[in-house]
């Protein structure tokens, strides 16, 4: 009898939960495969976020501020513990395959963006437009990935997570935003382009955000990409849905995508992504004759439109009005305001560097700088143009948007590989652009294009080419896979005469057996593109890049040494408890903080940064002239100190006086004694000196606070100046 309850119990149980197993499956089932596809990335994207998961190299800088204690956040941490060095194990290779291996090379990344960002999480007030903690005061709105409490925020979601989430998860979601988002928006641009192909649109999709290029640059190009692709889906669905919801949805988010374009500030990149969705865009309203939806145009239509110039014009003013002085000054700067582009610089030879994205995305050689100029994309339009410029047949199969993309990249060749006039150059806006920049664009263009070549049908039915006045390129070209066999030889031929070339350059990079291999590979995944061959194509490209890039960037996670080191304990509790200094210090005023003067090749200054107290120098920009002014009443050094510059503090024993040496374009070395008068009067309480500048700093006589017993840093006091 006691059983009797339990099995009934169970029995009424088992037909909800069957009745749930088959409601689940079934509400799949008829979802389409793109809601399917977006709910599932945007749920990996949360998942990432709520555990904290980042891709940032900031643990490479645990080794200058935290090295009495290895770091120890990284999401597969434990792999390269597994083994040790030794002749017949790789422990560098193991490190970079487990994600283990913060990459150095990236400080714009971890030693700018990201300090920045989590500078703004220590101030107070936090999220401030102007950081009081960087010098005499840092505008941060100009840099679109740190957060700022302003209008203009609607514009700059890589940065909302630090609002809600802190610093961990706000750099997984600052991290992780950028190439999600762009994932979404070229899937969504690739549907409209393709008519309907999601899973190509999928894989053209994968396929840019996985580049060298993206990855190799921290994933920034992609926020880029994103934004500009978002500009043309949003006006491509004004025009083309009758929905109002949809039309005024659509309106919005090109409004903000347009203010967040322009807020990027990166001409480089901006000019080269514009000029292709303004084309595409064009091509697209042409194909699908959405200029007829202009007149008469409806109400929800004109609202919509409405809605996207005074949503992108509000954004935009309210950005203008807080950052217009600081973008005078960006704009008459030595570099990079000063600088022009010239025309025609590009060298073929460097051109196809990626197509040794393999190597090269680890071990850069000197000629291709390093890893992240290294990168690039695995070209496939050389092909494409030579079949479209020799058989009709092609052109019809890229139709109308496929010969834009195809006029692009020639008029974008014309830019990057030859002289063009300095007029047109400024008319077009050329000028602010780089020729080696350029990549973003083509990589794009050549994605959409393949892509577009993968989706339409390939047919080697003579019929397809006209039958009247036959010539022997005509006769040829009706013979099935003679143009897609005659464009990938030359594709090869092209790759082996460049791969040479830069060998004979690059101090035998890449390989002369690597050149014969790579320009098989490309001669023959070429072929399977123009021919058809779509699944072995995809196969190629796919394994390609993900063997590339899978495991350039670390995957890591917490951010405690950063707070919680001997050097971050030190920082903090002198910025808050002052510590008196004999002979008396100058009295600071009740508007200034400490100041924190920070003397090594470590950046400490970006550290007392972060922990929220005030320092200098730091990574300025825009520079802070009236600052060095104080240092350099007559102006001579003006041109050393008026750029976007790496700051350091020297001492130089020779002079007296401050003295400012530019040794690089970004680079800045001021050599001035901490005691200076102008220093102190700014409220220059501590010297922080790390490693080498110990033993200059011991000599200056300054009384000391604090010594590391690891002998990595050394902190000083700053006695006050005599007033005679």
């Amino acid at each position: 009898m006691p059983l009797g309850p339990a099995v009934t119990t169970t029995t009424k149980q088992t037909p909800a939960r069957t009745a749930l197993s088959q409601r689940i499956p079934a509400f799949l089932t008829r979802t389409s495969f793109k809601v399917r596809l977006l709910s599932g990335v945007w749920i990996l994207f949360l998942v990432l976020v709520a555990f904290g998961v980042h891709g940032s190299s900031i643990p490479f800088a645990a080794e200058w501020w935290a090295p009495q204690a290895r770091y120890s956040g990284y999401i597969f941490g434990f792999i390269p513990n597994l083994a040790s060095d030794g002749p017949r194990i790789n422990n560098i290779a193991l490190r970079e395959l487990a994600m283990t291996q913060p990459r150095s090379v990236r400080s714009d990344e971890w030693l700018v963006t990201t300090p920045l960002a989590l500078a703004q999480l220590s101030h107070r007030p936090r999220f401030p437009v102007v950081n009081t903690n960087i010098g005499d005061g840092q505008n941060m709105l100009i840099n679109p990935s740190v957060p700022v409490w302003h209008p203009s925020l609607v514009a700059r979601p890589v940065s909302w997570g630090y609002f809600i989430l802190g610093g961990q998860r706000g750099l997984a979601w600052s991290w992780w935003f950028q190439v999600f988002s762009c994932f979404t928006a070229l899937f969504l641009l690739l549907e409209i382009i393709l008519a309907g192909r999601p899973r190509l649109a999928a894989f053209g999709a994968f396929w840019f955000c996985a580049s060298a290029y993206i990855v190799c640059f921290s994933l920034l190009p992609a926020y880029y990409t994103a934004l500009a692709a978002a500009m043309c889906v949003g006006a491509y669905y004004i025009l083309c849905s009758n929905k109002p919801a949809l039309q005024l949805a659509s309106g919005a988010l090109l409004g903000a995508a347009v203010a967040g374009f322009l807020m990027l500030l990166y001409p480089p990149w901006q000019i080269p992504l514009a000029y292709l969705v303004l084309l595409v865009f064009i091509a697209l309203v042409c194909r699908d004759r959405l200029y007829r939806n202009l007149w008469p145009i409806s109400a929800s239509r004109f609202l919509s439109i409405t809605v996207a110039v005074v949503v992108a014009a509000a954004l935009t003013a309210a950005f203008l009005a807080t950052c217009l002085p600081a973008l005078k000054v960006m704009a008459a700067t030595v570099y990079p305001g000063h600088r022009v582009s010239e025309a025609g610089a590009y060298k073929l030879r460097v051109f196809f560097r990626g197509m040794y994205n393999l190597i090269s995305a680890y071990s850069a050689p000197g000629e291709l700088s390093n890893q992240s100029e290294a990168s690039s994309f695995y070209y496939m339009f050389p092909p494409i143009l030579l079949a479209l410029a020799v058989s009709r047949r092609f052109r019809q199969r890229a139709g109308i948007v496929g010969l834009a993309l195809s006029s692009y990249i020639l008029l974008l060749g014309l830019f990057a590989f030859f002289h063009i006039p300095d007029g047109l150059a400024r008319l077009l806006l050329l000028n602010y652009a780089l020729p080696a920049r350029t990549d973003i664009g083509f990589g794009l263009a050549s994605i959409l294009l393949s892509t577009i070549l993968l989706a339409t049908p390939h047919s080697p039915d003579s019929r397809a080419e006209p039958a009247t006045r036959p010539s022997t390129l005509t006769k040829l070209s009706t013979v099935p896979n003679l143009i897609p066999a005659i464009a990938s030889v030359a594709f090869a031929v092209l790759i082996l005469v460049t791969g040479i070339m830069l060998s004979l350059v690059a101090d035998g990079f890449p390989p002369t057996s690597g050149v014969v291999l790579v320009a098989l590979m490309s001669g023959l995944a070429s072929f399977c593109l123009l021919a058809g061959r779509r699944k072995i194509f995809c196969y190629i490209i796919g394994a390609a890049v993900v063997a590339t890039s899978a495991f350039f960037n670390p995957l890591s996670t917490n951010l405690d040494y950063l707070y919680q080191s001997e050097l971050a304990r030190k920082i903090t509790e002198l910025s808050h408890n002052p510590v008196p200094i004999q002979p008396s210090s100058a009295p600071l005023t009740a508007e200034q903080r400490p100041l924190w003067l920070c003397y090594g090749l470590a950046y400490p200054e970006v550290q007392v940064q972060i922990l929220g107290a005030r320092a200098l120098p730091g990574i300025q920009w825009p520079p802070q002239l009236e600052l060095w002014r104080r240092l350099d009443p007559s102006g001579a050094y003006e041109q050393a100190y008026n750029r976007y510059a790496h700051v350091q503090l020297g001492l130089n024993g020779a002079s007296q006086h401050a003295t400012f040496v530019s040794p690089k374009d970004d680079t800045m070395v001021v050599n001035v004694s901490p005691a200076d008068p102008a220093l102190v009067a700014m409220g220059a309480r501590y010297v922080l000196a790390m490693y080498k500048y110990q033993e200059i700093l011991d000599k200056a006589g300054l009384p000391v606070i604090y010594k590391s017993p690891t002998d990595s840093f050394t902190i000083y006091g700053i006695p006050g100046q005599s007033t005679n």
